[in-house]
């Protein structure tokens, strides 16, 4: 008998590939016509900045079509600043910025609430002694968290959504 390392890994993954498959794996992303759905999704954010950011990356993950789609999604964040490294001067020195999300995506079609849900995400950025170089600083946390947020996010409403579809088809 052959013992060979490519074999045995070969075996392996004909195994793992059957046993997915008999459980009723199906990748995230195999719904070609979800994700349509959820391309032209109308998102509505709030005016800061970090709204703006949060709102295109989601555009940026889903894409932007000029069709209506039957999706709508409601985000609101509220984001917070605080020092997390204290020098001996009692200066902080190390910041950890904190967005939480709350939303909610709804069917328009059926005028009914598909998931609700919120969650936390943070940044952290060094505190600079330049004023502006601070403010800089906690500029990009800001869109770093707005953008990890957004994947996220897209992640929970694609799960959410195949469930829901798959409950309105009786499945």
């Amino acid at each position: 008998m052959v013992n060979s390392p490519k074999l045995i890994f070969a075996v392996g993954i004909s195994v793992l590939t059957l046993t997915l498959s008999a459980c009723g794996f199906r990748p995230l992303y195999s719904d070609q016509s979800l994700l349509g759905q959820l391309t032209a999704m109308q998102i509505e954010a709030g005016d800061e900045r970090v709204d703006y950011f949060l709102q295109q990356s989601l555009e940026n993950a889903f894409g932007s079509v000029e069709e209506a789609s039957p999706y709508r999604l409601v985000v609101q964040t509220t984001g917070q600043s605080s020092g997390l490294g204290i020098s001996a001067s009692d200066i902080a020195s190390r910041f950890r910025y904190d967005l939480r999300v709350n939303y909610q995506l709804i069917n328009d079609r059926r005028s009914e609430e598909v998931t609700t849900g919120r969650f936390k995400t943070s940044a952290f950025y060094d505190a600079p002694r330049s004023p502006y170089a601070l403010y800089t600083a906690r500029q990009d946390a800001e869109t770093r968290a707005a953008n990890d947020a957004a994947d996220r996010l897209a992640r929970r409403l694609i799960a959410e959504v195949q469930a829901y579809e798959r409950r309105q088809n009786g499945q």
